[in-house]
């Protein structure tokens, strides 16, 4: 770790500085592990069920658990994954980078992507916005397919009722699922946008 790094994540307290830290000390490798295949599996159903065979954008994919053990290529025409981290977004294009399977770094409170989405992605993510509601706004006009839902997985905590309530806002739920593991508790929602 540089100095550099450490006034950057430390003083500054610059995002992307922290992430990349937190990916470089392992901090998040337990997001591959078994125990959150269950809430994945459910994240897979919705797009199986809603998009099956459409495109697929992820943002906050980490370092690509998700697309690397739950989906399988056959299930979506294309893959777009976006992280802050610089570190997690190169460890997911060394294990699972394709031409099919893209990843890029960027920062979902400002996202510049010139493309369309059948499936638009929060997973255990969107509590990490600065603006829910401006992020999840600026991806129904600029990300979204006309025809495209959202998906969102959130783990429950203090922001989650506000968060809920800015999602309830611009969408219509097709279905939602808790999932409860131990002591720890998701809600996983497929998300149609409101007229």
């Amino acid at each position: 770790m540089s100095i550099l790094s450490f006034i950057k994540r430390k003083i500054l307290r610059d995002p992307r500085e922290r992430w990349n830290y937190q990916f470089e000390k392992g901090r998040w490798d337990g997001l591959g592990n078994a125990s959150e295949l269950i809430r994945q599996q459910v994240v897979k159903s919705y797009f199986l069920k809603y998009k099956d065979g459409g495109s697929l954008l992820e943002l906050g994919c980490g370092q690509g658990y998700l697309v690397d053990s739950v989906f399988e290529k056959k299930h979506f025409s294309r893959y777009l994954g976006i992280d802050l981290a610089d570190i997690a977004i190169e460890t997911a294009r060394q294990r699972v980078g394709t031409e099919k399977i893209r990843f890029e770094q960027g920062d979902m409170n400002a996202l510049a992507i010139n493309e369309r989405f059948d499936v638009v992605l929060f997973n255990e993510s969107i509590n990490y916005a600065k603006d829910c509601e401006k992020v999840l706004v600026d991806a129904i006009k600029n990300l979204s397919a006309q025809d495209g839902i959202f998906i969102v997985s959130m783990h429950e905590h203090k922001r989650s009722p506000e968060i809920w309530q800015a999602v309830d806002n611009l969408f219509n739920i097709l279905e939602q699922q808790l999932v409860e593991q131990g002591e720890h508790k998701w809600l996983v929602k497929a998300l149609k946008i409101k007229n």
